[in-house]
């Protein structure tokens, strides 16, 4: 059997499996939070504009106005979120991780154009497609001067196996079997094969197994990485130092700060002010005007997930009708959307899954007719009488988000033309978790979709596996187990056909449009590229004066 993972063989599949793994696996993996994903910090706030837009109050760029944020050792950068915690096991939401990978790290991970690097790992060999062997670096300490070695790997994976909300990162890991050979030498066994298991064993951070104690790692963690945390003010900053004996060698910035910065308004002054070098997610609304910057570059990037509508598909909801749910799909006017709450900064949806993970090809297209045609308000109408719907009231729940609630006003047009009642209720996250964690609760949500490891398969079976149980959810998560299982290119590309087929036809979701975010940051970052697709690595940075 070929294996996948490492020959990257599928149609169109791009060198690794990962398109920005490391944003998008701790983000994602678990909820359905419009607002908890994004590319290099959060992604942008769909449809928002700032109290008093720049582009709308009629100010312009002044060159040399003021003093840039980059001298030229420090840069300064923005992120949008802030857990309160800096254990990678707490984190949820992809603008901290620029945080936590500044000091701690991987064994390996997905970087410049999405290709594999191994970091603390030295390689890794196939015994079989259930054994590796892992060889790892020699002479890496960590911050506190302790050790790197075999029994931090091993003391990590476990840490995670028994974290409820991160086992899912070593789904296929065979804990028990998985042992230190020597200090510099791990064998990893699997329970059974997982075609994504390496790619997420690619978001593991290490930690030192002698004095990792999770209460003071939040506020003052240990960890390999090329910066040492210096300050961290919940819900304000994070400063950090470079470490002189990083195993990396020298560090040309020195000094880093991250600031807090959540309102939107704020990352546009911020950039005015010339006081950040970084902001990731701009605002959709002032995209155009922060292109006109003098002092920065900007750059719009995929960020490989799709926001959708999601059905409930108990046996008491209408929508455990199919005809419901088509009629839904085709009422889903896809270019008002995107207009409306993205100032036109997203792509049309063709797949339940964005087209930029790596398990995307062609072949997948045009699988069946609600996303093929797309909007068309007559055949909404025709299914909604065949189910049943007409003349009766349903429920959206949102996360209240902008764009999540703009979605929900446009669907909600949209079907009343065809004389379905819907009613838009708005929560905050944690109660949007329990609402739809509740099947009488709700009938249709707006949602996210993104992969663990980048792969429209993996998408699709772990976000029907959270779900209500349901024959639907049965049958979908059984057939995208098995193609997870495949480790045969060909194999997998024939599957994946048979899937996607499968999962239109039964509609758990109907995908409306692909997420993109603009990052901007300083022309005085010299080395800025985008890291595993999304993010960025301030370690490989130079500011010039």
């Amino acid at each position: 059997m070929k294996d996948i993972y490492l020959q990257g063989a599928f149609k169109n599949l791009k060198t690794s499996f990962m398109r920005g793994v490391m944003p998008l696996l701790l983000c994602c993996a678990s909820t359905f939070s419009l607002a908890a994903c994004g590319g290099g910090d959060g992604g942008p706030t769909p449809g928002a504009v700032t109290e008093a837009p720049p582009s709308q109050s009629g100010a312009t760029a002044t060159p040399g106005a003021s003093q840039a944020a980059a001298g030229g050792d420090s840069v300064a950068v923005a992120i949008s979120s802030d857990v309160g915690s800096l254990d990678p096991r707490k984190v949820s939401g992809s603008g901290f991780f620029p945080v936590i990978s500044s000091f701690s790290e991987t064994l390996w991970e997905f970087g410049y154009n999405n290709q594999e690097s191994f970091v603390l790992a030295e390689g890794r060999d196939k015994k079989s497609s259930l054994e590796y062997t892992i060889r790892l670096k020699e002479n890496i300490k960590f911050s506190n001067g302790g050790a790197f070695n075999a029994d931090d790997v091993i003391f990590t994976f476990n840490l995670w196996k028994n974290d409820p909300s991160r086992t899912h990162y070593l789904q296929a890991v065979d804990m028990e079997k998985t042992k230190k050979i020597d200090d510099y030498t791990v064998d990893l066994r699997y329970t059974h094969y997982n075609v994504g298991q390496l790619a997420m064993l690619g978001a593991v951070y290490i930690v030192d197994a002698e004095t990792y104690d999770e209460d003071n790692f939040s506020q003052n963690p240990v960890g390999t990485g090329p910066y040492l945390v210096q300050e961290y003010v919940t819900n304000s900053y994070v400063t950090m130092k470079a470490r002189d004996d990083y195993w990396g060698g020298e560090l040309p910035v020195k000094n880093i700060e991250f600031k807090v910065i959540n309102e939107d308004a704020q990352k546009v002054n911020a950039l005015d002010a010339r006081t950040v070098d970084l902001v990731g997610g701009v605002p959709t609304g002032d995209v155009e005007y922060v292109k006109s910057l003098p002092d920065y570059e900007t750059r719009t990037v995929d960020l490989g997930y799709a926001l959708s509508f999601s059905f409930n598909l108990n046996e008491a909801s209408v929508f455990y009708d199919k005809n419901a749910r088509y009629a839904v799909a085709y009422a889903v006017d896809k270019q008002a959307i995107i207009n409306a709450a993205f100032d036109g900064y997203a792509t049309e949806s063709k797949l339940p899954f964005a087209a930029s993970l790596n398990d995307y090809s062609d072949s997948l297209l045009n699988l069946h007719d609600t996303y093929t045609r797309g909007y068309d308000i007559e055949l909404a109408r025709e299914y909604a009488e065949k189910a049943g719907l007409v003349g009766k009231e349903v429920e959206i729940v949102t996360y209240g988000d902008t764009g999540s609630v703009l979605m929900a006003q446009i669907l909600q047009e949209s079907l009343g033309q065809i004389g379905v009642a819907l009613k838009i209720s708005n929560y905050d996250m944690a109660t949007y978790y329990t609402v739809t964690g509740d099947p009488t609760r709700w009938d249709l949500s707006t949602s996210v979709g993104a992969g663990p490891c980048g792969l429209g398969a993996d998408v699709m079976t772990t976000f029907v596996s959270f779900t209500a149980p349901s024959e639907v959810r049965d049958k979908i998560v059984a057939a995208g187990t098995e193609i997870m299982g495949t480790d045969d290119s060909e194999e997998y590309a024939k599957k994946m056909v048979e899937f996607v087929r499968l999962f239109e036809e039964e509609c758990p979701w109907y995908s409306v449009l692909d997420v993109q975010s603009t990052i901007t940051y300083s022309k005085k970052i010299v080395g800025f590229d985008l890291y595993g697709g999304t993010g960025y690595r301030i370690k490989d940075w130079t500011i010039t004066p």
